[in-house]
């Protein structure tokens, strides 16, 4: 249509359990991976975990931003567990106690007590002990002169890992001896009480470092967990089985959250929160309810003026690389079709690629830098140099 203006390609980031061998050397100290100047070039940055960053000497996270400063690349974190459930519990029973509880106690205690639940005190005492580790990671990454390029920091699974931490201790560690009725006890009272928590925690982090001032956050809700403006309908089928319509992932059933009520928050902080990051988007090529869903959050968030990036990821990454390839592809297709993102991030959590299939050449389309490559072609990614 004349007047028209088509939407930019999405800016393209990468991420893998096997990132590290991007900056691996041989015993003649060469690369390993010597040749993805078109990825490098294309890509905006690197997405670490956060181990992968802490299991690193300085001198060698030096050497990996110094490459990535070469390259012009930024960078990123994500953060798989934190804040941590374990926080809330370990705060509630440190009072009992009066010492910091050892692990088996802390396990012990989600067994058998009420759970926590936390006053506007204690989320102040709650803040200042999860911005802990942030403040030394940070510290490093500074120290080793990565800390003008580091970009955001992505909370996996942050705000129901709060609100809900039995449901996530219970099944993440096993405690399946609990009683039904703890599952979904609330350790922060709702998601308001909770971003209100990680607000002060944010404004503590930027406190003591605050040439970090200018690193984002990013929430990551495995959006299958969630309702998104539809209430969880209970429906008995025939055989007696129960479903729970309106949400995918039957974990918290009529107990989870809609997200409806958390994106305002994450609006209303948009000096802390650069945007929205979604893991797995089986929605919108296998579940048509959850589509809509899908289609439904990502349209609203880009509205509010925040970033929206599916993870193009996929469970099959435990298959075989053919497999994860085929369904990165689905996903890319599907999610640039009818989400329109202005974000992407390749990412493999699982087996593969192996290390083989990793430090694969970038023209090699059964590696990872070659779909990373074909990514790029697909959506039309142009030079990070001429944007």
């Amino acid at each position: 249509m004349q007047g028209t203006v088509a939407p930019a390609a999405p800016r393209i980031w990468i991420a893998s359990l096997r990132i590290m061998g991007l900056f691996r050397t041989g015993a003649d100290g060469r690369p390993l991976v010597s040749d993805w100047d078109f990825v490098s070039g294309h890509i905006e940055g690197i997405k670490f975990w956060d181990s992968q960053i802490d299991g690193k000497s300085d001198d060698e996270l030096r050497a990996v931003f110094a490459e990535c400063r070469r390259r012009g690349l930024r960078i990123a974190y994500e953060k798989g567990r934190w804040p941590l459930p374990e926080d809330l519990f370990g705060l509630e029973l440190s009072k009992q106690l009066e010492r910091q509880p050892s692990e088996a106690e802390a396990l012990d205690h989600i067994r058998r007590d009420r759970g926590p639940m936390l006053t506007a005190f204690e989320t102040d005492v709650w803040a200042r002990a999860a911005a802990t580790s942030e403040i030394a990671r940070l510290k490093r990454i500074s120290d080793a002169g990565g800390i003008d390029m580091m970009s955001f920091i992505d909370l996996d699974g942050a705000v129901l890992k709060n609100v809900f931490p039995y449901a996530f201790a219970l099944t993440q560690w096993g405690l399946t001896d609990a009683p039904e009725e703890k599952r979904f006890q609330h350790g922060f009272a709702d998601p308001a009480t909770f971003i209100a928590a990680f607000r002060r925690m944010a404004e503590i982090i930027r406190a003591e470092v605050p040439e970090a001032r200018h690193v984002m956050y990013r929430v990551l809700p495995n959006v299958h967990f969630w309702t998104y403006r539809e209430a969880v309908r209970p429906e008995r089928l025939e055989d007696g089985r129960m479903v729970y319509r309106n949400v995918d992932f039957h974990r918290f059933r009529e107990h989870t959250l809609d997200f409806a009520d958390v994106l305002p928050l994450i609006a209303a902080n948009r000096d802390i929160f650069a945007g929205v990051t979604t893991d797995y988007p089986f929605e919108l090529y296998s579940r048509p309810a959850g589509n809509a869903r899908y289609r439904g959050i990502a349209a609203d968030t880009m509205r509010a003026g925040l970033s929206f990036c599916p993870i193009l990821t996929a469970m099959s990454a435990k298959d075989s690389m053919a497999d994860w390839s085929r369904d990165v592809a689905l996903h890319r297709d599907r999610v640039m079709r009818e989400a329109r993102p202005d974000m992407l991030m390749v990412q493999s959590w699982g087996e593969h690629p192996t290390w083989d299939d990793f430090l694969k050449p970038e023209d090699d389309p059964t590696g990872f830098l070659g779909i990373v490559a074909d990514v790029i072609r697909a959506v039309g990614a142009t030079p990070r140099s001429s944007r």
